[in-house]
C-alpha cells in the first residue's frame, strides 16, 4: 500500500531567520501555517510579526520555539551555529516533541550531523538532514531543490512544510543523502565559477575578452560564467562571509571524499582559490 504524505499540525517552529531562512519562511506563511519563531535578530522577526500576528509567534529561546511543534526547520550558516541552535538547555532537541520532526536545512559536516542525529535519536526526535539549494529568484518563488535523508516516515510527514519552499522535494535515502547530495552540488558550482574566472583572465589576456559574453550565451558554457563580472559589485563584507561559506562546503566535501576514499583534487585547488575568486585582499 502506498503512503501518502500527511499535512502536519497547523502550526510548526523555525529556527533561523537570515536571508535565505526569511524567503522560505514566507513561503510556509503563504501557505497558511503557524508558525513559531525563534531568531536572536528582533530585526529579522518583526516584519512577519507585523505582516502575520495572528499566525505568527516569537519565542525566546530555540527549544521553546520546538516544543510542541510538529516539524521544527532550522536555518542557520555554519556548524558552530547548527550545534548551538539544536544542542543544550536551550537548543530545538532540548524542547522538541518526542516523534516530531527536525529539519536541519544547513550545509554542515557530516561530523556535525551525525553528532546532531546521535542527540536526537537519544531523545526520540526524527532528524533529517533537508538541504536546500537554487537560483537567488527561486528562493521567493518557492522553487527550491530539497535533498533530504533520514527516515522515510518521518520525510513523508514534513514533506508538505518543505512543499511550500521546494519546487523539488527529494527522499535521497538514510541519514546523510541529503547533505552528500548538497556538498557535491556546492562543490560543483565553485568548481565552475574557479574555470570561469581562469577562462575569462585567460580571455582577457589573449585580446579576446570582449567576445566571451556573446561566445558563452552562444555554447553550452556554464552560467556562472556570466555572473563574475557582478562579484566586483558585492559589498565587502559580504565578499567575505561567501569565501568563509564557500570553504566551509568545500572543506565539508573533501572531508568526504576522503571518507569514501573519492579523488577531489581539484575541490582541494579550488578551497585555496575562494580568496582569489570573490577578490577578497589578503585571502
Amino acid at each position: 500500500m502506498m503512503i501518502m504524505a500527511q499535512a502536519p499540525s497547523d502550526r510548526i517552529a523555525f529556527v533561523g531567520v537570515g536571508r535565505m531562512g526569511s524567503a522560505m519562511l514566507q513561503c510556509v506563511l503563504d501557505a497558511g501555517y503557524g508558525v513559531t519563531l525563534h531568531d536572536p535578530s528582533e530585526q529579522a522577526t518583526a516584519p512577519f510579526v507585523e505582516s502575520h500576528p495572528e499566525r505568527v509567534s516569537l519565542a525566546p529561546t530555540a527549544a521553546e520555539a520546538a516544543r510542541g511543534a510538529e516539524v521544527t526547520s532550522v536555518v542557520v550558516s555554519s556548524n558552530e551555529q547548527a550545534l548551538a541552535a539544536c544542542l543544550g538547555a536551550d537548543g530545538v532537541l532540548a524542547g522538541a516533541t518526542p516523534g516530531s520532526v527536525v529539519l536541519v536545512h544547513s550545509t554542515i559536516a557530516h561530523e556535525t550531523l551525525q553528532q546532531l542525529s546521535r542527540e536526537a535519536a537519544a531523545r526520540g526526535v526524527h532528524l533529517l538532514d533537508a538541504m536546500v539549494s537554487g537560483a537567488r529568484g527561486h528562493f521567493d518563488a518557492g522553487n527550491l531543490a530539497v535533498m533530504v535523508g533520514g527516515d522515510a516516515d518521518a520525510f513523508l510527514r514534513a514533506k508538505p512544510v518543505m512543499g511550500t519552499y521546494g519546487g523539488l522535494v527529494l527522499h535521497l535515502g538514510p541519514q546523510g543523502a541529503g547533505l552528500d547530495a548538497k556538498l557535491a552540488i556546492n562543490m560543483l558550482r565553485y568548481l565552475c565559477m574557479v574555470a570561469s574566472q581562469e577562462a575569462s583572465a585567460l580571455a582577457e589576456q589573449a585580446g579576446v575578452g570582449e567576445v566571451m559574453d556573446q561566445l558563452v550565451a552562444h555554447t553550452a558554457s556554464t552560467r556562472y560564467m556570466g555572473n563574475l563580472a557582478r562579484l566586483q559589485q558585492i559589498p565587502l563584507e559580504q565578499r567575505r562571509r561567501e569565501v568563509e561559506t564557500s570553504r566551509k562546503d568545500l572543506r565539508a566535501a573533501l572531508a568526504r571524499g576522503r571518507e569514501l576514499g573519492v579523488d577531489l583534487s581539484a575541490a582541494e585547488r579550488a578551497e585555496g582559490l575562494m580568496g582569489r575568486l570573490w577578490a577578497v585582499d589578503g585571502e
